[in-house]
Order: C-alpha cells, then structure tokens, then sequence
C-alpha cells in the first residue's frame, strides 16, 4: 500500500498515524498552503456555521481532491448539501440521535474482514443529527444507522464517487470512541486501524488501472497447450479470489 499524504482540517482529532499514511492537521483558519500534494483532505464539522471554508472547497472541487466529511452540531448542512457528497441533510431544531452501526452486508466498495463485521454490533453510538436523509444513486452505504432498537435506513457511513472524485461521509460526530471500544475489548486498535485503512484505500488510490485483467502469451506453439490467467479486483483494488 502506497503512502498517501492527508490533510485534517479539525478541531482537536486526528487520524491515526501509521506506516501508510502521513497526517498534517490544522485548524481551518490556519491553514494557508495549497492543497496539492495531499490524497485525501478530512474535514472535520466543515464547512461550520461560522466557517465556510470556500477557497478550500473550491480548490478541492477544482484539484478532484478526495474528502471525508465527519459532520456535528457546528456542521452549516446547507453548505454541505451543495458539495454533491452522495448525501443531503435536513437536520430537525437542533437535535441529535445516539448512532449505533450497522453493517450493510452488500456493501460492494471493498470487502470487510468478519472480526470486523461482528465488532460493529458492539460499537458505540455516534452523535447524529435528527433528521431527513436523502441518498443519492451514485452512493454506497457501509454502516446504516441504529436508533434504540430500531435499525434504519439512514446512512451512517457512506462513500460517493462523482467522476473522478471521491468522497466518505461519516453522518456523526466521536468515532474516536470506536478505537477506545476496539482497544477495551481487544487490547488493540487493530480492527479500527484496519477499517480506517479501507476508508482512506478507497479514497486516495490513484493507480489507473482496469478492474478486470487477463494474462496470456502473445504467440504460441501449435502443439502448445493454451492457458490465460485473471484478475477480478473492486472499486478499492483489491483481488477479489472468490
């Protein structure tokens, strides 16, 4: 796995560093650089009700860079319905709903390990907001909200591609507490490393290559025996062997 360069732009959270990724956090007003050279830009409560960020967004927009949005209570959703992410917000007065996760089990985008697809029944709620959800076609859900008892249809994670762009939202804020919850059950962040790692996989590859390879010899003998090999790979590249 290549090692993708990515830019938070949060409050006080960042990614997990690790051997794959390099992380550079700033708050919004800080930052000041351009964003090329960056795979992957993580946007945390932005664009905000007091913050816009509209040259970031336009230089993201026009760059084709990928974004995760992690949205809260300081998320402007007018703002952010107009960014085409996959997803649109109508948030009640101010209210929140206590998120569990749910898997969905046809998600198509990569594939998740089984120790991962049992852990998320035992993952804290995320805080999201009370409201109407509307998906777009172009979107794919991972987890999909639990709300009490009740499991619905509203997204909690999903990923968008529109062209060449590619985009997560993660529809509530302190998914921090799913790596406290892997390390107290587990004693590590492996399953929380492992699935942040699918996000920014999916996310920032940029290799140009065909999702469907077959291998063959240009020329062969007449009495040679004539065998082909192939390659079936995701929207994430990786080797599909079933």
């Amino acid at each position: 796995m290549p090692i993708h360069r990515i830019l938070t732009l949060l409050p006080s959270k960042k990614l997990e560093k690790s051997d794959n990724y390099k992380v550079e956090s700033y708050l919004a007003d800080d930052f000041t650089k351009t964003l090329k050279g960056y795979d992957l830009v993580v946007l945390h409560q932005l664009p905000s009700l007091t913050n816009k960020i509209s040259k970031i967004l336009e230089e993201i927009k026009k760059n084709e860079t990928p974004v995760m949005f992690i949205l809260g209570a300081q998320t402007n959703y007018n703002a952010f319905n107009s960014l085409n992410a996959g997803l649109s917000v109508s948030p009640g007065k101010s209210l929140q709903n206590e998120a569990l996760a749910v898997i969905n089990s046809n998600f198509p985008l990569f594939t998740i390990n089984e120790e991962t697809k049992l852990f998320a029944g035992d993952l804290p709620p995320l805080n999201a907001a009370f409201g109407t959800y509307k998906i777009t076609n172009s979107a794919n859900v991972l987890f999909y909200q639990k709300i009490g008892s009740v499991a619905t249809k509203q997204p909690l994670i999903l990923f968008n591609q529109q062209g060449n762009s590619r985009s997560c939202v993660i529809t509530g804020d302190g998914i921090w507490r799913w790596k406290l919850a892997d390390y107290m059950q587990h004693q590590s962040h492996d399953i929380f490393n492992e699935l942040l790692g699918k996000f920014v996989q999916y996310l920032a590859v940029s290799e140009d290559r065909s999702f469907f390879r077959v291998k063959g010899e240009n020329n062969y003998y007449e009495n040679e025996s004539i065998e082909f090999s192939a390659e079936l790979y995701n929207d994430s590249y990786e080797l599909i062997n079933t």
